[in-house]
């Protein structure tokens, strides 16, 4: 029997053809599970993606933090001091310590977290409020209770009781990203709108930590250490935090 080249031309030709035509198929099927589940709005998508790289980046935080208070840092020696930030050094003390002055208690160190500092994106925030304290940052308030997280219930944020938390917030950011935050974390969103946090924590009490907690301030959720919520009856009303519970005390 002889080798026919045509034969094999033709051959491959309908391969191409077939295999034309399941891409086709598969291309045809994939836009169509996007049409019926609504995901083509690229704003949403976008908002998505913004939403995992917050939550990403404090679950990095609380890992760094939580590693370092395994090893025998304390909580009060624990500093947020870096470079990218204003006023986070702790201050010098006498003997006995109560303060961090070496790397190995500087969750932004190699030698303490690992941890790098990475200022939040313009395109996470609300640009009406660009002029406003503690936009565009990362803020490690020394004064916030967050109810039931810890040893803190209703009323913690007065309490008289060293029972504050280890908390990160980052302030002034967008509502969509807001929402889009509490949908990966399966928190409602009251009617497309983020729950009221009745008070912003960092609005209340804007003190730094640097190694001493203080009274003031509280958020209150039934003993959620993660969220993001509409501030309420404190200006500047209607403004969205999120924040997360880096260590409970």
């Amino acid at each position: 029997m002889s080798y026919s080249p045509r034969t094999a031309e033709s051959g491959n030709v309908m391969i191409y053809i077939f295999l034309g035509i399941a891409l086709f198929a598969a291309l045809s099927f994939a836009v169509a599970n996007i049409m019926r589940s609504g995901t083509a709005d690229p704003k949403k998508e976008t908002m998505g993606l913004y939403a995992s790289d917050v939550i990403q980046y404090a679950d990095g935080l609380k890992r760094a933090v939580q590693g370092m208070h395994i090893r025998g840092v304390a909580d009060h020696m624990i500093s947020f001091e870096t470079d990218r930030l204003e006023n986070y050094a702790h201050p010098v003390a006498t003997p006995p310590a109560t303060s961090c002055q070496t790397d190995n208690c500087r969750v932004f160190r190699p030698a303490g977290g690992g941890f790098t500092y990475v200022p939040p994106p313009n395109s996470w925030l609300d640009a009406g409020n660009a002029a406003s304290p503690l936009h565009g940052e990362w803020f490690f308030p020394a004064g916030v209770c967050v109810e039931d997280a810890g040893a803190g219930g209703s009323g913690c944020e007065a309490d008289v009781e060293d029972n504050e938390e280890l908390v990160v917030i980052l302030p002034w950011i967008r509502k969509e990203l807001c929402v889009a935050i509490n949908n990966q974390l399966g928190i409602d969103n009251p009617g497309g709108n983020p729950p009221s946090a009745g008070g912003s924590a960092w609005v209340t009490n804007t003190t730094k930590f640097i190694g001493t907690f203080s009274e003031g301030a509280i958020i209150a959720r039934g003993g959620q250490t993660a969220g993001c919520l509409q501030g309420a009856g404190l200006p500047p009303t209607g403004s969205y935090f999120y924040y997360k519970v880096l260590l409970s005390r």
